[in-house]
């Protein structure tokens, strides 16, 4: 940390050798930063001096609502390991299940942490689903995100833009480009509109776009080819 009055420098992380990455302020100032030696996400509060860890073990930091209560963050999910049925002598083999053809694989669920309890819910619920790179809405009404469906009939190469209600409701996709991966998502002021940057990724040569889209799904533009990592002018 750079104090702009005093130009001193600080280490919010109090311990030097940690490793810490990505910071994230808060509406009120109190600043989240992901700590790759801990696997967890610290919330550090400058009035307290001091510091609460949220369990992080996919390596992305994710967003600070704007009133400061939530953390959403993409973590790294197994699914229950299926139920043994007894053999039954002359009894038809079991079918396989979706829970025993599931078992063994992880997957990548938003969970909304309340920062003053660290009560975590699930956002993405019971789907099969890789969720990443969750941006608050400047309103705080809707999460826009990457998701990639799981489901052997629905799965796409690239992710693709999602939107849901800050609750985790209403959950639909924005863009349906099976091989774009859909990321850098960035909200307008009046929370009407997103940038994003796209690329093929089943044409890595070829360089990144960037598309606009309102949230309606209606009016997706493509602003500029070859475009990187867009901003809103203020």
């Amino acid at each position: 940390m750079l104090d702009l009055t005093t130009g001193q420098l600080s280490i919010p992380a109090q311990v030097p050798t940690l490793i810490t990455r990505t910071p994230r302020f808060a509406a009120d100032g109190r600043l989240a930063y992901l700590n790759s030696t801990l696997q967890a996400i610290a919330v550090f509060d400058f009035g307290s001096h001091t510091a609460t860890y949220i369990p992080n073990t996919s390596g992305e930091m994710g967003t600070w609502s704007p009133d400061g209560n939530f953390i959403v963050y993409p973590e790294i999910v197994f699914p229950p390991e299926p139920t043994p049925v007894p053999s039954v002598a002359g009894a038809m083999p079991q079918t396989p299940t979706s829970e025993s053809e599931n078992s063994g694989r992880f997957y990548s669920n938003l969970l909304r942490i309340t920062v003053s309890t660290n009560k975590a819910d699930d956002l993405s619920g019971s789907n099969l689903v890789e969720d990443a790179s969750p941006v608050y809405s400047p309103d705080g009404q809707w999460l826009a995100f990457a998701r990639k469906q799981l489901v052997q009939n629905q799965w796409t190469p690239g992710r693709q833009l999602w939107l849901m209600r800050a609750d985790g409701q209403d959950a639909r996709a924005l863009t349906s480009d099976p091989f774009d991966n859909h990321s850098a998502f960035v909200w307008s002021p009046d929370s009407a509109r997103l940038v994003y940057m796209r690329f093929n990724v089943a044409a890595l040569s070829e360089l990144p776009t960037v598309w606009i889209i309102d949230i309606s799904g209606a009016g997706e533009t493509e602003l500029a080819p070859g475009g990187y990592l867009p901003e809103w002018i203020p």
